[in-house]
């Protein structure tokens, strides 16, 4: 009988099975990773508009009507590697994602809404994000 060298079937399966086993793993978490980098540019994004919406509104005691009274530039204007425009429209700012990344999960524009409290007018602005 001779000396047979190499790997068995039995032996390539197991690899197969470890790689797919890892793989199963690996891309889900990846894609929850892409939409967190996504969603993160958007928050980036929107800080300047809200910090220039709270100065405002403690400047004036109301809310701008748009990204002009507030003091940023025009909607497409603000933009990055994955958010088209950031807009401001009676204090609420909304950010439209390009059309490319609209398809995917969690892609929907991010659209967050300044709570004034009637109890205490002149208190901090709360923010709440809303569904697109």
């Amino acid at each position: 009988m001779t000396n047979q060298r190499g790997f068995t079937f039995i032996e390539l399966l197991v690899v197969v099975s470890i790689i797919g086993l890892l793989a199963a793993i690996a891309v889900p978490q990846f894609s929850a990773y892409r939409t967190r980098a996504y969603r993160a540019e958007g928050y980036q994004l929107a800080d300047a508009a809200r910090k220039n919406i709270v100065e405002f509104y403690d400047y004036t005691g109301r809310l701008p009507l748009d990204n002009a009274e507030s003091g940023l530039a025009k909607p497409i204007a603000i933009r990055g590697k994955y958010v088209e425009s950031v807009t401001v429209e009676n204090g609420q700012i909304t950010v439209v994602y390009l059309p490319q990344y609209q398809q995917r999960r969690y892609s929907a524009p991010m659209i967050l809404v300044p709570i004034i409290n009637q109890a205490n007018p002149t208190g901090p602005l709360v923010w709440q994000e809303e569904k697109g």
